[in-house]
């Protein structure tokens, strides 16, 4: 299933989502290299809030984000201050496999080959007395080692400034793009992590005030969950059994599991509901309308299939979960061909009547739920944008639009697209704000 997999995995490769828009639209959090920031629709931008964010979602009153920041440890003394015990504990197991290797003579990368976490095993090593001279002419290379440490906080916005509440979650493992999302009610935070080699995304639930430590709800879970509208459950595409190679599709399932108990705590139920089956790609994603439908994106298939008959393109299926069988394909077969290549994002309109989609080298389009008809907001440009886009209200979008500078690339601009018309925001942000962002 490897050329399945390829088509899978060619989605928009934006990174993260930059530049969030509150819901009441009045101010987006911007993330640049420098930390967060706000704009207002005119592109007014305040100064550095919060450092080091790579991650924003907004609750749904606008007056709370919940944000993902990282920190650069490279001592084992700063990196243990940001890890639970348990973790800990299993690195300096593994540090201690490591060393044995080390003392047979074996070369220190090939020792650490394997391990999910090998920059934190190699801090601790460093950290250890001989350490130095065993590992010979590669010490310099392992004494440069760092891990990046992600914590999880609620940030509330007073004056124009964001207080950070306590650490809610702490973890090595990389959080995915778009898989940062606050419950209807706000009351907890659903969060997609990196899984590791073999493994989907690891998606967990935690409290929104810190009441309870999160909670695992999947080990393979794809990338961009979704709430239902009631707050209650979480839905995502799940695989079912192990991956076997780098290269291989798993199946999978559209999944919906109560994780809300009727008291608003985070309780996990054992059951789980799979609504529909698919090919499994943790890049994959899922989004709740409020009249009870699921959106999901998948490959149209039906295996088994040569190769000659498989779909170039990923398709936006709506699910009826009321009704087992009804599934629609909401893009028509005769404006597919006409769609960007390598969509793998969609998000709906907050009156949820419109899906913008994002697709590589920076393209962007809305499809109309009500009729089918795709409108083209940017096509395919040289390079990928460093951001996904965002709604601003049900009618304007937020993108990078790309303009042409020389034959090394583009330089991009934020844009709010309404009714046709784009109107260009970031023309007057500091270069020092833009690099590494909206330019090389």
């Amino acid at each position: 299933m490897t050329a399945v997999a390829g088509l899978l995995l060619l989605t928009a490769g934006c990174g993260v989502q930059r530049i969030v828009w509150s819901p009441d639209g009045e101010r987006a959090a911007v993330l640049g290299e420098q930390g967060l920031c706000f704009s207002d629709p005119d592109g007014k931008l305040s100064g550095v809030l919060v450092s080091n964010v790579a991650m924003a979602a907004w609750f749904p009153d606008s007056r709370k984000l919940a944000l993902i920041r990282s920190t650069d440890a490279r001592s084992w003394a700063d990196l243990q201050s940001h890890l639970r015990p348990g973790d800990r504990d299993q690195f300096v197991q593994q540090g201690q496999m490591v060393l044995k290797d080390l003392d047979a003579g074996h070369d220190w990368k090939a020792a650490l080959n394997g391990l999910d976490h090998p920059e934190a095993v190699a801090i601790y090593l460093k950290s250890l007395d001989g350490v130095k001279e065993k590992a010979g002419a590669s010490w310099g290379d392992l004494d440069t080692k760092s891990a990046a440490v992600y914590e999880l906080f609620v940030g509330a916005i007073n004056d124009g400034q964001v207080t950070l509440g306590p650490v809610l979650v702490q973890t090595l493992r990389q959080p995915l793009p778009l898989g940062l999302r606050v419950s209807p009610a706000g009351n907890a935070i659903a969060m997609t992590t990196d899984g590791g080699k073999r493994h989907g995304a690891r998606l967990a639930v935690v409290p929104s005030d810190g009441s309870a430590p999160e909670q695992i709800v999947s080990e393979e879970s794809c990338a961009h969950p979704d709430w239902t509208k009631d707050g209650r459950c979480l839905v995502y595409i799940n695989a079912s059994g192990a991956m076997t190679s780098d290269d291989d599709m798993r199946l999978g399932s559209l999944t919906r599991r109560q994780v809300i108990n009727a008291a608003g705590a985070v309780e996990i139920q054992t059951n789980h509901e799979d609504l529909a089956g698919m090919l499994f790609d943790n890049s994959l994603g899922a989004r709740c309308l409020s009249d009870g439908r699921i959106l999901f994106i998948a490959l149209d298939l039906q295996l088994p299939i040569t190769g000659p008959d498989m779909p170039q393109r990923t398709q936006i299926f709506s699910l009826d979960p009321r009704h087992e069988t009804t599934l629609t394909r909401l893009i028509p077969h005769s404006v597919m061909e006409n769609l960007p290549q390598g969509i793998g994002f969609f998000e709906i309109s907050p009156d949820e009547k419109k899906v913008l989609m994002a697709g590589s080298k920076g393209s962007v389009a809305v499809l109309s739920l009500a009729d089918g008809n795709v409108t083209l907001l940017q096509a395919e440009a040289n390079d990928d944008a460093q951001s996904y886009p965002s709604w601003r209200g049900s009618d304007e979008v937020c993108f990078l639009s790309s303009r042409p500078t020389n034959s090394a690339g583009h330089e991009w601009e934020v844009t709010l697209w309404k009714n046709g018309t784009n109107r260009v925001i970031s023309a007057d942000w500091p270069a020092e704000f833009r690099k590494g962002f909206l330019e090389k």
